[in-house]
């Protein structure tokens, strides 16, 4: 991992600065996704639950319930706004968020690497990075919005994912949980 501090790339729009790899090209092992390993084994969530999460969360009544109320929060106003889903899984709230915004600047960040691999499938114009919510690569004041839904449960340091997405975001912004 690269700890300083670079523009990320997406395929179709520029993100904000991060601190982090972003993931467009081949990777290890053949996967699409460039200079970023497995998921440590040491993690609160697993592969076994994302796989499982990819299978029920996409048409699920509440899974889909959830992440339209979510975005039915944020402001109109920020059509053109840096978005960043924090936990974003499989990029199904990406994919919502991209329907909604469609001119935004999506930028998603996860801890497991088989759920940003799905994402990458998912929103192939947003920019996806696998990074710990507790240690965001996101710059100070460099997002206009923060989305997450059903990750704080399942972070060791719920107090600090949340002092990181206030510390990404830009006065003003809009964070929904």
């Amino acid at each position: 991992y690269s700890v300083s501090h670079f523009h990320a790339h997406s395929k179709t729009s520029p993100v904000p600065p991060v601190r982090s790899v972003v993931m467009n090209g081949q990777g290890p092992h053949g996967k699409e996704l460039s200079g970023i390993p497995e998921t440590p084994m040491t993690a609160p969530w697993s592969e076994s639950l994302e796989e499982l999460h990819q299978e029920s969360s996409r048409t699920h009544f509440l899974d889909r319930w959830t992440r339209l109320a979510m975005i039915d929060r944020i402001p109109l106003g920020k059509v053109s706004a840096t978005i960043g889903d924090v936990g974003c899984s499989t990029g199904y709230m990406l994919e919502d968020l991209h329907a909604r915004f469609p001119q935004a600047r999506l930028v998603g960040v996860d801890f497991i690497y088989s759920g940003l691999r799905t994402a990458r499938e998912n929103v192939p114009h947003s920019a996806l990075m696998q990074a710990d919510a507790q240690k965001l690569p996101f710059c100070e004041a460099s997002v206009d919005i923060i989305v997450s839904a059903n990750l704080l449960e399942h972070v060791p340091d719920d107090v600090e994912a949340l002092r990181q997405m206030h510390h990404a975001t830009k006065p003003g912004a809009t964070v929904v949980l």
